[in-house]
């Protein structure tokens, strides 16, 4: 995941969500919307795309985005689609 990430980025800070385990966190330094989290996964969350490694991409205009970078609609909460949970071993950076 780390080589993927933009070196201007810099080597991110961690990121603790309580429901699906430690991760490390990324940001855009140009526009700190832009960021790529990535997530150990919890086999009990409560979603099934949570509960395996995945990585959560927002874009520039920090809507989550999908496995193929297009912006994910359609959820009460876009955050919450399984859409936007990418598994990490099919996770690729797309700008």
């Amino acid at each position: 995941i780390k080589n993927q990430i933009p070196k201007e980025w810099g080597p991110g800070r961690p990121s603790q969500k309580d429901t699906t385990g430690p991760g490390w966190r990324w940001s855009n330094p140009n526009n700190p919307n832009e960021t790529v989290r990535y997530q150990q996964g919890n086999p009990t969350a409560r979603y099934p795309s949570q509960r395996q490694p995945y990585i959560k991409h927002t874009g520039s205009n920090g809507q989550p985005v999908d496995i193929k970078g297009q912006q994910v609609q359609g959820y009460p909460k876009p955050s919450e689609a399984p859409e936007a949970h990418i598994p990490a071993s099919r996770w690729q950076f797309r700008r």
